[in-house]
């Protein structure tokens, strides 16, 4: 079985759901569908697309498509369905209205069939056909077939054969196959295979004639396609579908459902294919597989897939030429590079996925044909060495927070030309560095943290990581080495004003130490001002808090024998209140002293903050006066009482 070699391929647009057929006149190959209306379709030679609109059918809908869709027309009423059908150029309507009833051009029928492109109508009477476009009445056979030539009707004593040709009769009661030459071939209602009068074969089933070839028919029959030639039957088991395949003097092209296979003359297989429609010219073998055009060279046996360079070295990665019109569909390989060679290659620069593989395995693709490819390849696996230590303190590396380091030194060697990574794990973290040096020699500093004071040692693993494949990998142990601060410290003393910090610090190579100690001064930065408006004010890194007359005024009032005082403040301070020998300390509330007429003076002090606001405030003699005389009177009122005075 050969691989197939393109002369070109295309992909053209057809509306989706439309069936279609490949139809060969004098070797230009056109693509016939069961739409409505659609543009004239040539795939060989060339491609070619007429500008006419797409006409199909979505559900009661009448569509057109002409670069978007537009609705011609949408069905409504009192029926089942509705099918489209064009009739000499108008577009006209089959309405279902039972299961067993359907209306046509006002006629009623009780079943309506489709065959492709070709409509059957039938009542009791008569049988109406859709035939490329026309409408054919006839009074109803007693048996009829459709197939791709045309249509036989059956009638007793003679058959009525209509084709795109014209119609003819005959007296006899046979099916037309088709052509071959000047003789044609006929399946008899009893199922014999004819060549006009001769008998040559049976088919138990509907046959069709698929084609003819030298001197040989090929022909459908059910599940099997049977060549005839030089007297002598062969059977394929394939259950071909005839609208979708074809036979000349050169092929035998057949198409089931899910594969196309090619045959020669001699019914040798020499392709096989994606279920596709199918025709042929001498030389060129014609696909299409919605939504793709193919045209194979049956005559280019040039190779599909050649190795240009198969060692992956320093100068350049693997080289393999593709034949255009195939993608390509890696496995254990990576593209590096790709670039067009000539009109018929292209080249792709490739490496393993993992070096040191000794096989590139892929898959070419096209929408008709796969083929996976197996192609022995040179490369080398990458080669890694690393020593070092563990440098711990109880200081920090320069430029970190973190206490210790490794320090590695890796030598590597991997041909490649693509970047990769050397991973390294400690523990639990991972340290990755990109590279694209096809040779290493690298001393590696790496900040990490180390807790634990009893290890002596650590597992270090190193792994070479491209492509996110891992290529090669080590563990070793190193030792931890502990460094201690030296002797000799350098120290310097800030003031940052509410305390004094002094710094002292050291380093030994990559390490260094440091200690900070705080010294508090309590500065005093609030102040008290006393009579000024300003309130708050902040002043560098003072606070001060300027007082407007916190004691705006002190009440008082005899109830006799006690001192009632009340003293109204503007600022809810403590204070301390004296009068005579007594005193009152506390929060500014109603205080109660006993009168003492000894005493006119009462002295009060409040604190805020670090300030002390002193006041002194009189009691009028006047006030005592008009106590003693409220005295006096009340002693005469009591003496009388007692009936003294």
């Amino acid at each position: 079985m050969k691989i197939p070699n393109y002369k070109y391929i295309s992909r053209i647009f057809i509306p989706e759901g439309v069936n279609y057929t490949l139809e060969n006149i004098e070797n230009t190959i056109y693509l016939k569908t069961d739409s409505i209306r659609q543009p004239e379709i040539i795939l060989f030679p060339e491609v070619n697309i007429g500008k006419e609109p797409w006409v199909v059918q979505k559900g009661n809908k009448l569509i057109q498509i002409d670069g978007k869709e537009e609705v011609l027309e949408e069905s409504h009423g009192d029926f089942l369905g509705v099918t489209y059908i064009s009739v000499e150029g108008v577009i006209e309507k089959v309405l279902q209205i039972r299961e067993d009833e359907f209306i046509f051009k006002g006629n009623k029928y009780n079943k309506f069939l489709k065959f492709f492109n070709t409509y059957i109508l039938e009542n009791n009477r008569k049988i109406t056909f859709i035939y490329d476009n026309m409408e054919i009445d006839r009074e109803k056979p007693k048996y009829y077939i459709v197939n791709k030539n045309g249509i036989s009707l059956v009638y007793d004593g003679y058959t009525e054969i209509i084709s795109k040709s014209g119609s003819l009769t005959i007296n006899e009661e046979k099916i037309l196959l088709g052509r071959y030459g000047n003789r044609s071939i006929f399946q008899g209602i009893d199922g014999k295979i004819l060549l006009d009068e001769d008998v040559i074969g049976f088919c138990e089933n509907k046959a069709e004639l698929l084609g003819v070839i030298n001197n040989g028919i090929v022909i459908s029959c059910g599940d099997k396609v049977k060549y005839f030639s030089d007297g002598i039957w062969q059977e394929i088991e394939i259950n071909a579908n005839p609208f979708l395949s074809f036979v000349n003097s050169n092929f035998i092209i057949l198409t089931a459902d899910s594969y196309t296979l090619v045959y020669d003359k001699n019914l040798f297989l020499i392709y096989k294919f994606l279920s596709s429609g199918a025709s042929a010219t001498t030389r060129y073998i014609v696909l299409f597989r919605n939504p793709f055009v193919g045209v194979v060279d049956s005559l280019d046996d040039e190779d599909v897939i050649r190795t240009e360079k198969n060692v992956l070295d320093t100068s350049s990665p693997i080289k393999i030429l593709i034949r255009k019109n195939y993608d390509i569909e890696y496995q254990n390989v990576i593209e590096v590079n790709r670039r067009d060679i000539n009109s018929k290659y292209y080249e792709v620069e490739v490496e393993p996925k993992l070096l040191g593989d000794y096989e590139a395995k892929f898959k070419l693709i096209s929408p008709f044909f796969s083929l996976n490819a197996n192609i022995p390849i040179i490369s080398e696996k990458p080669r890694i060495y690393a020593k070092g230590s563990i440098i711990r303190t109880n200081g920090e590396v320069l430029g970190t927070k973190m206490n210790s380091y490794l320090n590695l030194t890796i030598n590597t060697k991997i041909i490649t030309n693509i970047p990769y990574v050397i991973r390294i794990r400690f523990r639990d973290k991972l340290f990755d560095f990109t590279l694209n040096e096809k040779e290493v020699n690298k001393e590696l500093k790496i900040p990490i943290n180390i807790f634990d004071k009893k290890d002596s040692n650590e597992i270090i693993k190193i792994e070479i990581i491209r492509n996110n494949v891992i290529q090669s990998s080590m563990e070793f142990l190193v030792p931890i080495i502990f460094v201690e601060p030296p002797k000799e410290w350098k120290s310097k003393i800030v003031d940052l004003g509410d305390y004094i910090e002094k710094i002292s610090y050291a380093r030994k190579g990559d390490i260094s130490w440091t200690k900070i100690c705080h010294y508090p001064k309590h500065k005093k930065a609030i102040l008290i001002k006393e009579n000024s408006k300003e309130g708050i004010k902040i002043s560098g890194d003072k606070v001060i808090v300027n007082l407007e007359n916190p004691i705006e005024n002190l009440y008082y009032t005899i109830n006799y024998p006690y001192l009632v005082l009340i003293p109204k403040m503007k600022y809810y301070y403590p204070i301390e209140v004296f009068y005579g020998t007594h005193s009152y300390r506390g929060l500014p509330e109603k205080i109660i002293f006993p009168l003492d007429p000894a005493y006119d003076e009462v002295f009060i002090r409040i604190y805020i903050g670090d300030k002390t606001v002193k006041r002194t405030y009189k009691i009028p003699k006047e006030v005592y006066f008009k106590v003693a005389v409220n005295s006096k009177n009340k002693l005469e009122e009591l003496l009388k009482s007692f009936g003294i005075v």
